[in-house]
């Protein structure tokens, strides 16, 4: 009895150990090619990578603002800003002082990076 339980157990270790697949089965490298992300994937993932209090994003998150600024309000003078950004939301929000009309002025803004479905991501920046 005891040397057919042994007989058993190592058939199955054999079988279990063999690289090749069964009948029906896909390979492990044909898996994983099939499960290769999309760009749009790729980027959504990728969109995650630099933590939303580093220095780097800050600073491109800053950029995208005054940007914004002098394309839609050129006649406004910018004097500083104030960034803040809560787990679980995708967006920025921003509170930029500015000077209109000689008056100084704070803004709310929220800033988002968005991912296009080719997997490319752009800033956008809206009123809140």
């Amino acid at each position: 009895m005891n040397r057919l339980l042994l007989f058993l157990a190592l058939c199955f270790v054999c079988i279990g150990c063999n690289e090749k697949p069964l009948a029906g089965q896909s390979s492990p490298t044909s898996t994983a090619q099939e499960n290769k992300p999309s760009p749009l994937e790729e980027a959504i993932g990728k969109e995650f990578l630099t933590p939303p209090d580093s220095v780097e994003q800050r600073m491109k998150i800053r950029e995208v603002v005054l940007n914004y600024l002098r394309t839609e309000h050129p006649d406004w003078q910018f004097q500083g800003m104030a960034l803040s950004h809560y787990e679980g939301d995708p967006g920025y929000y921003t509170g930029v002082d500015v000077v209109v009309n000689g008056k100084s002025k704070l803004v709310p803004l929220k800033v988002w990076l968005l991912v296009r479905e080719n997997g490319e991501t752009y800033w956008k920046v809206g009123a809140l």
